[in-house]
């Protein structure tokens, strides 16, 4: 909606000596933003979220993305140790924070050739509003999908 108003505003038509054209162009989309943050508002009030999901909306489509987790079992045996002591900790904290702002989480590693394909494919379905055939994937350590929206409180802890 509001890239639509976006694209609409077009500040350099008219007369170059009527600067006040522009400033009432820039008002009028001033006060048509004001509008939709409210509309949003409204929708957020109506909507039931579960409590802290969705906390912070950027409104555009987010995703976080850990990559080399083939190190987990492939790595060094320090940096395997450590991983493999903190990797549950991590992985609650990552979903936490996908969870409050909206995103998906997704860990991959272009050496063991995991969930490289699935980025793309899901990438591309986020981007033209497509079909996306993948289901999450929230049991392998190595290949954790989330999707934005599937997550939960209750499925974290």
């Amino acid at each position: 909606m509001i890239l639509k108003k976006v694209k609409n505003v077009n500040l350099n038509k008219g007369d170059p000596d009527d600067s006040r054209g522009d400033i009432s162009k820039m008002e009028e989309f001033d006060t048509s933003l004001m509008e939709d943050q409210d509309l949003m508002n409204d929708l957020r009030k109506e909507m039931e979220l579960p409590e802290g999901t969705l906390v912070t909306n950027l409104f555009i489509p987010t995703a976080v993305i850990c990559s080399k987790t083939d190190l987990i079992e492939h790595g060094d045996k320090e940096i395997k140790s450590t991983l493999e002591k903190n990797l549950e900790l991590i992985q609650y904290f990552l979903r936490r924070f996908c969870l409050t702002y909206g995103s998906s989480l997704v860990f991959a590693s272009v050496n063991s050739n995991s969930n490289v394909q699935l980025i793309y494919e899901y990438f591309l379905s986020r981007i033209y509003d497509s079909d996306f055939l993948h289901t999450s994937n929230i049991n392998d350590k190595e290949a954790l999908f989330v999707p934005t929206g599937f997550d939960s409180k209750e499925l974290i802890e």
